[in-house]
C-alpha cells in the first residue's frame, strides 16, 4: 500500500460492524494534505461507512484515526468540528433558508453568542470562492442541483476545515457540473493545503482529478496510494469483478469496461 504525498490523515486498524455484520475490517489508509484522494469500490464495499467513521458520525469498534499524529477521538467536540467538515450527498432542510443563511451554518463551531464581522467575512469569501455570491438571497429550494452542491461545499469551507470529507459530490450532477466540482476540489486542496477525501462514482474522474486513490472491496482495502500506481487493470478487475481496459490519454488513464460488463461504483 502506497503512502500519502504529504502528512495528514491516517487510519490504522479500523474495524466497524453491526450485531452480526462486519462492515469494515483492518482498514489502513492515509490521505495527504494538499491532495484529492478518491475513495472507490463496488456497492456495499464500505466507503460511506469509512467516511462516516472518520467524520465521527459512526464510532468504530477498534483502530485509530489520527491527524498530524494526534488521535482525533482525543480532541474536544469543538476542536473536531473545526478540524473536520463532512459534505453528504444531500442535505434536507427542516425550514426555508437562503443560500447565505445555509453557508453561515458552517460558522457554528466558532460562534459563541452572535456572529462576528470575521464570521460574516468568511461566509462572504466562500460564497464568492464558489461563485454563488449572486445567489445568496435565493432560497435553497430555488437553486439548481449543481448550485446546491456548491452551497454545501461553501458551508463546509466556512468551517475552515483541515480535513474535507465528501460522499459522492458529483453523483447527481451533469457532466459540466461534475467537471466544475472536481476542479474546485483540486483548487481547495491545493490553495488551502487541506486533506480532501471523497467517495467518487466515476473512475475516470479519479484518473483525471485525484492525486491519490483508495480502492475497497467487502470492507477491506485492496489498494491505496498514488493514482498512477494503484489505478491498474489488475486492481480494478479485482475490486469490481469485471474486465476493463485502460487507455492512456493526455488527461490520465481512461477506464473502459469491456463488452458485456459494466463497471459500477457506489
Amino acid at each position: 500500500m502506497g503512502k500519502s504525498v504529504n502528512g495528514g490523515l491516517k487510519v490504522s486498524g479500523l474495524e466497524f460492524g453491526y450485531t452480526k455484520t462486519r462492515v469494515l475490517s483492518g482498514i489502513h489508509m492515509e490521505a495527504g494534505r494538499g491532495t484529492v484522494t478518491g475513495l472507490a469500490g463496488a456497492n456495499g464495499a464500505g466507503k460511506s461507512t469509512l467516511i462516516q467513521c472518520i467524520a465521527g458520525i459512526l464510532s468504530p469498534d477498534a483502530g485509530e484515526i489520527t491527524y498530524e499524529g494526534r488521535r482525533i477521538r482525543d480532541m474536544g467536540r469543538k476542536e473536531r468540528a473545526r478540524l473536520l467538515a463532512y459534505v453528504p450527498q444531500s442535505a434536507k432542510l427542516s425550514f426555508p433558508m437562503s443560500v447565505e443563511e445555509f453557508v453561515t451554518l458552517g460558522r457554528r463551531p466558532y460562534v459563541e453568542w452572535n456572529l462576528t464581522e470575521r464570521d460574516r467575512k468568511i461566509v462572504r469569501e466562500n460564497l464568492h470562492y464558489l461563485k454563488i455570491d449572486g445567489l445568496k438571497d435565493k432560497l435553497m429550494d430555488e437553486i439548481s442541483g449543481g448550485e446546491y452542491q456548491k452551497a454545501m461545499l461553501a458551508r463546509a469551507l466556512a468551517q475552515e476545515p483541515e480535513i474535507l470529507l465528501l460522499d459522492e459530490p458529483t453523483s447527481a450532477l451533469d457532466i459540466r457540473y461534475q467537471m466544475e466540482a472536481m476542479q474546485l476540489l483540486r483548487k481547495v486542496a491545493r490553495e488551502r493545503n487541506c486533506v480532501v477525501l471523497t467517495i467518487m462514482h466515476d473512475l475516470n474522474l479519479i484518473a483525471r482529478f485525484a492525486q491519490e486513490a483508495v480502492f475497497m472491496k467487502r470492507g477491506k482495502i485492496v489498494a491505496a496510494g498514488l493514482v498512477e500506481s494503484v489505478l491498474t487493470r489488475s486492481v480494478l478487475e479485482e475490486v469490481f469483478e469485471t474486465e476493463v481496459r485502460l487507455v492512456p490519454t493526455e488527461y490520465g488513464k481512461l477506464v473502459i469496461p469491456m463488452e458485456g460488463n459494466e463497471c459500477t461504483t457506489e
